[in-house]
């Protein structure tokens, strides 16, 4: 796919613009960028390159951008914690083409201190660096309704002992992170009341033992309907015929299915 040089001027003149997505591109003059899409509701920068990768970039999203509501972009540098403070962001997917490239602090502090404000959708995809801080301020984002983890095996079941803060987290999703096991995701399960849709894909960690627990805590502990959609796990077909799956408490509905989110 070729490479289109666009500069930040090419973008002028859209006033009622509200869905920009630009892919394969490389923006000059970022400071350019922004300027006329006040009325954007929607920006995609899908594996965009910057020339000018600065804080000017973001600080034209965040000013000129007031009634963004969904993000998805690319690579997030030292100065993308600026976009934190889009007051209508509501849905936001980040992702890294880079071996490991730590995901933003700031970013993720700024958003804590709001409890999300309204972000009710979250998705990281790729390899980022994540640390119990990181977990820790992920967990305070009150908002979300939606997380979601794809290709990631730096994420581990010690971070799920920071999500003590989603109470209205109603849908999680893990595809190609090898190193999150039931232990994780019951602690998911144990915190997040609401929680009553989990999408599982290639992940060789999740075992039989996560369904029988979880029809433990949701049948006879909590009362709450879950549904697992698994895809490429080690959990069999065996486990529906579990006496405890069959037992009429059983709250939990695994499904064996195509996984895509």
């Amino acid at each position: 796919m070729a490479v289109i040089r666009l500069l930040g001027k090419h973008l002028c003149g859209f006033d009622k613009l509200h869905r920009l997505v630009l892919r394969d591109c490389l923006l000059w003059n970022s400071g350019e960028f922004g300027i006329p899409l006040r009325k954007l509701r929607t920006l995609v920068l899908d594996d965009c390159c910057f020339e000018v990768m600065n804080q000017s970039l973001y600080q034209k999203v965040a000013e000129c951008c007031e009634e963004l509501e969904e993000l998805s972009f690319s690579g997030c540098d030292a100065n993308f914690e600026i976009i934190a403070q889009l007051p209508n962001l509501q849905r936001c997917t980040l992702k890294t083409w880079m071996t490991s490239n730590e995901l933003n602090l700031g970013f993720l502090s700024t958003l804590a201190e709001k409890k999300g404000n309204k972000l009710a959708y979250f998705k990281l995809t790729g390899q980022f660096e994540i640390s119990n801080e990181h977990a820790r301020f992920l967990g305070q984002l009150s908002s979300l309704r939606e997380l979601y983890w794809c290709e990631n095996d730096v994420l581990e079941d010690d971070h799920f002992k920071f999500f003590n803060e989603l109470p209205l987290l109603k849908r999680f999703g893990l595809s190609f992170c090898g190193r999150v096991t039931d232990v994780g995701l019951m602690r998911l399960i144990r915190k997040c009341p609401q929680l009553d849709i989990i999408d599982i894909k290639s992940c060789d960690e999740i075992t039989d033992q996560l369904v029988l627990n979880a029809v433990y805590c949701c049948g006879k502990a909590t009362h709450r309907t879950l549904v697992l959609n698994v895809e490429g796990t080690r959990i069999s077909s065996t486990v529906l015929m579990h006496p405890d799956y069959l037992s009429p408490q059983n709250m939990v509905k695994l499904n064996f299915t195509n996984v895509t989110f």
